[in-house]
């Protein structure tokens, strides 16, 4: 008993022991032949997406229909429908409809895409049980044979399994070196079992691919040649910006070679002001897959830039962004117009400025005359009454009086003759107004009436100054010279108008503001204008007047002006009773006050001062207002003779200096002067207010700027502020 129990005890292990083999070898045989059937539809499937053929891969299909291992195969296109599949009746329907979970099927999933596209996806369904069926059967035969032939059926079990094995591994081999690239290999495995059956597939499925992949390499050829003959500039990048791609008219624009820059980073050719913005781009697309519309410059690989525009587009595979493609347009030519536009309308600008005040001249002459008469008078009176003090000092305040509002006028011309500043500010329009209007005053008839009707709340307008100038002196000089006769009348008028309020007739931009706005109406009781005449009104050049009276720019310019504010304009006229325009700008919130510094109230003080001053007139007033503060003066008169005294004279305090002078200028001089004597400050008097003119001081070290003529206590309070900051810093360690 003790034998017969172990003889049974050693049947049962090795029969156990080769129903665990061999069921090992059976699984083993599933997953490689899945693996196998999963590869051979996977190119099939690329190939008829690709075609949008689909006979031959639903053939190869159901031969598969026999094989009780695999349950259903289903192809479905990129609208998700199903093109192919092991049961015909699938055919048409959608990825919904087909179910999801079996309780005895293994689902393998698989989307088919391509380098630039998703093309579908690819499910099989294998039974689990039918796969597992060789290998139930495999261990019952092996026990009911066993009990005969424990030790022979071990043997040939391990000979069938070697060969079955070596069958198997050369069959995926074939597979493996076939999808490594060696497309000329097919498998040497055949026989009408199922490893020789599966073998043949393979075969057939090899010519399929090898077939297929010829009508790729000729579609991507295709569609390459495609690409290269559109005037689009093509790019695409992976997610990292490395260039994978560029078509010939990217070549041609930029001047790279296509094997010079794929490979490269496209972030190496882009302007680098726009590669922040470029990155940025780049990455909402890869986070979100929307387009992106770009502009940006990119360096030429010759010296130069490109300006473009265009949109980011993502490819997508199974759900992520694989590479991110650019369609761009060269507007080159399109910045360089803009920019002769903006050069044209500046000429165009200092033109109509020339003529105006051309204009202008013969009242503003007539004004100025006004001015010096009361200042000639009083002098006069003066003179004759110099032994009244009193009476001395009244006919002097006049005189002074006069001259403020000459140095005002002045101011005022220097202002509208200036070049335009391409920074706008906010400011009250009631002041720009009535500085324009004071001008207007001059340059009109006094028979003609000038009526200012502005509106009591402050409104803020944000606008160029010199500009806004411009227009109004514009509008109120064409009133003028539409009056004709002895007598007449122009109002200018500021009302707040509410934005739905505003009648039809006005067009403002389409990034029109949401705020309300302001109007300013010029209105004349002149001749007017014919319907035909208002309609052209703002054209260039067009003019109703003789060749030699005016260019016809005024009105265009002030339209150009009011348009880039976001405003609108438009006119009304009746022949015979006279014209009114209606400019139109967006009300902006009030700037905050800025804190007011007290200015130091200094009545004399100490130090040496040199003087330098071509103006031998200026000059002796200058000096006359300083010593009698108590300065020391030296006067020189120009920069060569400032800088031999600077250089060989006396220690000085301070350095008071024109800006313009011969042999050397006041600002050359202040370069020269600072090198010799760093210590010793220095302050530029000027008459210019260039802006131009002024900002070429800013690399020089100038303490301050004073603008001629200078006023007594504002020379004091500055010269008085520079030195004692002097001596503060002397003192400083």
């Amino acid at each position: 008993m003790t034998i017969l129990g172990l003889g049974s005890l050693t049947v049962v292990m090795v029969l156990a022991s080769y129903a665990y083999v061999v069921e090992k070898i059976v699984t083993e045989q599933s997953h490689e032949r899945s693996v196998i059937v999963l590869q051979l539809l996977d190119r099939l499937a690329l190939r008829s997406l690709l075609q949008h053929e689909y006979v031959d891969l639903q053939s190869f299909l159901e031969q598969f229909q026999s094989d009780n291992s695999i349950r259903n195969v289903f192809v479905f296109n990129v609208k998700g429908t199903v093109v192919a599949s092991l049961r015909r009746e699938w055919i048409g329907k959608k990825l919904l409809d087909v179910p999801k979970d079996y309780p005895d099927v293994l689902t393998y999933t698989k989307d088919i895409n391509t380098v630039y596209s998703k093309l579908g996806r690819l499910h099989v369904m294998f039974n689990r049980s039918a796969t597992v069926s060789s290998l139930s059967s495999a261990r019952n035969y092996a026990i009911l044979a066993g009990f005969a032939a424990v030790i022979l059926m071990a043997f040939f079990a391990g000979l069938v399994s070697k060969v079955f094995s070596m069958r198997l591994e050369k069959l995926s081999r074939s597979v493996r070196d076939f999808g490594a690239g060696e497309h000329q290999l097919r498998s040497g495995v055949s026989g009408p079992d199922e490893i020789g059956v599966l073998a043949n597939h393979f075969n057939m499925m090899a010519d399929s691919v090898v077939s297929m992949l010829g009508e790729l390499e000729e579609y991507q050829e295709s569609l390459r040649e495609t690409l290269d003959q559109t005037t689009e500039i093509i790019q695409v990048v992976d997610r990292k910006g490395t260039i994978q791609f560029v078509n010939s008219a990217w070549q041609e624009t930029l001047g790279y070679k296509y094997t010079n820059v794929v490979g490269t980073n496209i972030l190496n050719m882009l302007h680098p002001d726009d590669r922040n913005h470029f990155t940025e781009s780049m990455a909402k697309v890869a986070v979100d897959g929307k387009r992106q519309d770009v502009r940006f410059r990119m360096l030429k690989a010759s010296d130069g830039i490109v300006f473009l525009k265009g949109r980011l587009t993502a490819s997508m595979s199974e759900g992520n962004v694989e590479s991110i493609a650019t369609y761009l347009v060269d507007v080159t030519k399109e910045h360089q117009f803009k920019q002769e536009q903006a050069e044209l309308r500046v000429q165009l600008s200092h033109l109509q400025k020339a003529e105006l005040m051309g204009t202008m001249a013969g009242g503003i002459a007539h004004d100025f005359n006004n001015i010096l008469a009361p200042v000639l008078g009083y002098t006069q009176l003066a003179i004759a009454d110099a032994e009244d003090p009193q009476a001395v000092r009244e006919y002097l305040h006049q005189v002074e009086m006069a001259v403020e509002r000459l140095r005002a006028m002045v101011n005022q011309l220097l202002n509208l003759n200036r070049k335009r500043e391409s920074l706008t500010r906010v400011i009250q329009f009631q002041n720009i107004i009535m500085e324009a209007t004071d001008l207007v005053r001059a340059s009109i008839s006094n028979d003609v009436a000038l009526d200012i009707q502005c509106t009591k709340e402050p409104v803020y307008v944000e606008v160029n100054p010199t500009e806004m100038h411009q227009v109004i002196l514009n509008l109120c000089t064409n009133a003028a010279k539409a009056i004709v006769g002895s007598y007449g009348s122009i109002i200018v008028r500021l009302t707040l108008v509410n934005k739905d309020s505003l009648v039809s007739d006005i067009k403002l931009p389409q990034n029109d503001h949401d705020a309300d706005f302001v109007c300013l109406e010029v209105e004349d009781n002149g001749l007017g204008m014919d319907s035909e005449v208002l309609q052209r009104v703002f054209e260039p050049f067009f003019t109703t007047r003789a060749r030699d009276e005016g260019t016809g720019l005024g009105l265009a310019v002030v339209h150009s002006i009011i348009s880039r504010y976001g405003g609108s304009i438009y006119a009304k006229s009746t022949e015979g009773i006279g014209s009114t325009f209606y400019v139109y700008l967006p009300i902006v919130e009030k700037p905050e006050q800025k804190k007011e510094i007290k200015k130091i109230q200094v009545v004399e003080g100490s130090g040496r001062i040199l003087l330098v001053d071509d103006e031998e007139k200026v000059a002796s007033v200058i000096c006359k207002m300083l010593e009698r503060s108590g300065y020391n003066v030296t006067i020189r008169s120009d920069g060569l003779n400032g800088l031999q005294e600077l250089e060989n004279g006396d220690e000085y305090d301070l350095v008071l200096s024109d800006l313009s002078m011969p042999n050397l200028n006041g600002k050359d001089f202040a370069k020269i002067a600072f090198e010799v004597k760093p210590e010793v400050p220095f302050i530029i008097m000027t008459g210019f207010r260039d802006a131009e003119k002024l900002s070429q001081l800013e690399d020089v070290n100038i303490a301050q700027v004073l603008e001629k003529p200078v006023k007594l206590h504002e020379l004091q309070n500055i010269v008085a502020h520079v030195i004692k900051n002097r001596t503060e810093n002397n003192k400083s360690p």
